[in-house]
């Protein structure tokens, strides 16, 4: 096993905040703490558009363009998607209409989708109190 180092940094940290608490400082980390490693340290990963020669990696696989695809590992001698779930149906929690980059929410238009599915899935969503948004609903990550 390969172990890597790196350092915590913080970054836009408020100039008046106060820890007054474990859980505040636990809250703290998590939104404002990074860690910093060098990623030549990283050996067993590939960012790439191909497909990577090693079959012993975890291939971060880009779009020609450059965006992020999805995370395959090297399967029953195929590249399998693992993240997202390929055809994976994700309930979400929010602003139906500020859905996250990547991710599209399932409508008659989605492809793979009949109208009986959507009609099932869309019974399900919850809509905020002025009606004018969903704040439960489904999504299927379409890629960035």
């Amino acid at each position: 096993m390969t172990t890597i180092t790196g350092a915590i940094k913080f970054v836009d940290v408020p100039n008046d905040f106060c820890i007054s608490n474990i859980t505040d400082l636990i809250k703290f980390i998590q939104k404002t703490g990074k860690i910093e490693f060098n990623a030549s340290q990283v050996t067993n990963v590939s960012v790439s558009v191909d497909q990577p020669a090693d079959t012993t990696t975890i291939w971060f696989k880009l779009s020609p363009s450059g965006n992020f695809v999805g995370v395959f590992i090297y399967i029953q001698s195929a590249w399998r998607q693992m993240f997202p779930v390929p055809n994976g149906v994700y309930r979400m929690y929010g602003d139906s209409t500020d859905i996250p980059a990547g991710y599209a929410l399932i409508t008659n238009t989605t492809p793979g989708f009949t109208a009986a599915m959507v009609t099932h899935l869309q019974g399900q969503w919850l809509q905020d109190p002025t009606l004018s948004f969903y704040v439960i609903f489904d999504v299927v990550y379409v890629g960035l």
